[in-house]
């Protein structure tokens, strides 16, 4: 969030530097009650197993807290300054004005970092107890009569300047406190889908038909941010096919050239981000479908794309991965050059050439096109642009700002794998295979993984980090140092979120930065990975870190993956295998699969068909 609305994170919720030994001991077992008395519920809490989560001796506990009554006091103490001192520096930062204030305040109670599934569990247990447990009673009547009194004052203040003046502050004041209440018992039962600015929105509306001058524009979404998906489909169409693609499209070397030409060279192909070629002259090649391509900016300014091919004698004309060639483009084997925007300019020897028309022996071009600044190229066929198929999430990726991002981490990283192309995204587009497959992912993600599939082949999973600390030090590390974006609004800052288009570029967005990665069909069986890392120019430390820790995480969710895969690909040329049966869950790789089919209908047969027969049984399924 921005401006006066912004809740910057607490410093003072964290341990301090340069506190004692002591300070830090009884912090540890303070926290140690909290996760445990979660985990277990109050009753079942017991001193041996809040010194075994602290990894602590009793001893120290008995010699800090001299008692198990006396420690679980302190930690209901310790949850209820912390929840005081958050919402006291929201009102700190909120505008002068008491809507701005309650505004602040609403925000604070379901804030990432106070609305924590282990926190409020505990906050509720501890609330159970106080009716029989005095103390208690005492700490929590405490907190929320401070807190009572501060919201009634400031709904006064509003009925003051909006009216009626027969609204009664104390009333509203606690119908707002139990409708916050209510969200977090929500939250408590299914933290797993509580959306936490729905909850805001509601309270907002509930103000809003109070002093709908001051509310009423709080209650609309603001385009300015990504609003959070709605529940995703999970269900495909019913003419998507259960069956798989058959085991022989994985390894045929007909099959692999009908792919070449009727699905790759007729389909949009990452390039490149518009700022890899930032300066005229600057290129960036492809090599995909058999053919070799490049785009360049142009002295005007402008991206065009062209065959990497000189028109004398087909040698390429720009050389490695990416360049600079800022006057002219000159072919390396016999020196013929061509402006910039691919006109032929010079020929060595042109009186060895009487007949040449140089303008109609300019470098040939490929159509390009540039969506959020990246640019993707096609070499024939008339489909539907990338803004058109990527229409759907033109909104919620508006505030990542891909457009202004530059290249992190070196050049475009290429990876020969041993496995099919289609094997690599049959992988990516389904989450069926997380809980076993990536043991980090489902530490920090959980079940909390929803994908859907829309038309033209793109598709989108969506994942949110669960609030429970990981036990690995990186996944751990990632989820404490990650900064709050405040672009971002609530229900993304702590989302992974994966775009697919077909047939094989992939846009991964997290918090920290996006990776683009695509998968080039290699031959039969073999494939090539080429991606690239795009941050956010000027970020601060915090964000350096998080992003060298995502970096370190989706390294091994790499590796992880390419295991996998090349057990499949083995899987699907032994005999053993035909065909097999697909989730309903996995929706993304059901329309893949159908997309397939769609563009190469021999795709539906079941078995090999004969040598030779590939194109023209492709062709009568047409």
């Amino acid at each position: 969030m921005k401006g006066s609305h912004a809740i910057s994170p607490l410093r003072e919720l964290r341990r301090p530097t340069g506190e004692g030994r002591e300070d830090v001991r009884r912090l540890q077992l303070i926290e140690a009650t909290v996760t445990t008395i979660a985990k277990r519920g109050y009753a079942r809490t017991t001193l041996a197993h809040v010194t075994d989560h602290a990894k602590l001796s009793r001893g120290i506990a008995n010699f800090y807290f001299k008692s198990k009554e006396a420690l679980l006091l302190a930690s209901l103490k310790h949850l209820t300054d912390e929840y005081a001192a958050f919402w006291r520096r929201a009102l700190a930062e909120a505008g002068d004005s008491s809507a701005d204030r309650i505004g602040a305040l609403i925000r604070a109670e379901f804030h990432p970092r106070i609305c924590k599934r282990e926190r409020v569990a505990t906050w509720f247990a501890f609330w159970g107890e106080a009716r029989t447990r005095r103390a208690y009673s005492q700490v929590c009547a405490t907190s929320d009569q401070e807190y009572f009194k501060v919201l009634a004052g400031l709904v006064q203040a509003m009925i003051d300047e909006h009216g009626p003046a027969t609204l009664q502050a104390e009333a509203v004041a606690g119908g707002l406190s139990a409708m916050m209440n209510g969200f977090l018992q929500d939250y408590m039962l299914d933290y797993e889908h509580f959306d936490r600015a729905t909850a805001r929105r509601t309270c907002n509306l509930f103000l809003a038909g109070l002093f709908p001058a001051a509310f009423a524009d709080r209650v609309a979404v603001d385009p300015g941010k990504n609003p959070r998906p709605r529940r995703a489909r999970t269900t495909p169409e019913p003419t998507s096919a259960v069956e798989t693609l058959p085991a022989w499209t994985y390894n045929d070397a007909e099959f692999h050239a009908l792919e070449r030409a009727r699905i790759f060279r007729l389909t949009w192909q990452f390039a490149c981000h518009a700022n890899d070629i930032a300066e005229a002259g600057r290129y960036v090649t492809l090599a995909f479908a058999g053919e070799r391509v490049f785009v360049i900016r142009g002295r005007d300014g402008q991206i065009r794309g062209f065959h990497n091919t000189c028109r004398h004698r087909a040698a390429g004309v720009a050389a490695g991965s990416s360049g600079c060639m800022t006057r002219a483009i000159v072919c390396p084997y016999h020196g013929w050059t061509y402006d910039l925007d691919g006109k032929l300019a010079l020929v060595p020897g042109q009186d060895g050439f009487p007949d040449l028309d140089r303008a109609a022996f300019g470098l040939v071009p490929i159509d390009v096109e540039i969506w959020q600044g990246l640019v993707f190229v096609r070499l024939a066929g008339d489909g539907p642009a990338v803004a058109t198929m990527m229409a759907p999430y033109a909104e919620e990726l508006a505030p990542y700002r891909i457009a202004d991002r530059v290249a992190h981490g070196g050049d475009f990283w290429v990876a020969e794998s041993a496995a099919d192309w289609k094997t690599l995204m049959d992988n990516y587009l389904e989450g069926y295979h997380i809980p076993t497959g990536h043991p980090g992912l489902q530490r920090l993600f959980g079940a909390n993984y929803q994908v859907e599939a829309r038309d033209h082949g793109v598709g989108r999973a969506f994942s949110v980090m669960r609030d429970e600390p990981s036990r690995v030090w990186s996944e751990r590390a990632y989820q404490r140092v990650l900064p709050e974006i405040a672009e971002l609004s609530e229900g993304w800052r702590l989302a992974w979120v994966y775009y697919n288009l077909f047939p094989s570029t992939t846009i991964n967005i997290y918090p920290h930065g996006i990776n683009l990665f695509q998968v080039l069909p290699a031959g039969p069986g073999r494939s090539i990975v080429r991606g690239r890392n795009y941050v956010l120019p000027g970020a601060d430390r915090a964000m350096r870190a998080a992003t060298y820790l995502g970096d370190r995480i989706n390294n091994l969710v790499y590796w992880e993956d390419d295991r996998l895969v090349r057990s499949v690909q083995g899987g699907l040329e032994s005999s053993a295998y035909n065909v097999g049966r697909l989730s309903t869950r996995e929706v993304c790789l059901r329309r893949f699969q159908d997309e397939i089919r769609k563009h190469l209908p021999v795709a539906r047969q079941r078995s090999r068909p004969a040598a030779g027969r590939m194109a023209a049984l492709n062709g009568s399924h047409a």
